[in-house]
């Protein structure tokens, strides 16, 4: 079966990772993902919450309020069950994906039985 080539790196991946590895607040997320790689993503608002949202309605995470201080409060998300096993079919695709470009790239030219 042919995998969807439009799915070889997902946000939604690496942001389930994070939110799998310790409960997470949105802007904490964000910050992550720069510090994690070095300051070369940095993954807006605009495109992180309707993730986060998009996330929440599949039922892959979950989020709560927590009250910081005295009057703020901040949104955590955390992962579900379903969002676990999620996160291990996309990364194995991933990985899969992967693979094949390395196999591409390394490829001389040449096919065997030609």
């Amino acid at each position: 079966m042919a995998m969807q080539t439009n799915n070889v790196f997902r946000i939604e991946m690496i942001i389930l990772k994070i939110i799998s590895t310790k409960e997470c607040y949105g802007y904490q997320i964000s910050q992550l993902i720069r510090t994690l790689t070095e300051e070369h993503m940095n993954l807006a608002e605009g495109t992180l919450y309707p993730i986060l949202y998009k996330l929440i309605d599949q039922g892959y995470i979950e989020d709560h309020k927590k009250l910081v201080g005295k009057r703020k409060t901040r949104v955590y998300y955390t992962i579900t069950d379903s969002g676990k096993a999620y996160l291990d079919s996309i990364y194995d695709e991933y990985t899969i994906m992967c693979s094949y470009v390395n196999q591409i790239m390394n490829w001389n030219g040449e096919i065997e039985n030609e």
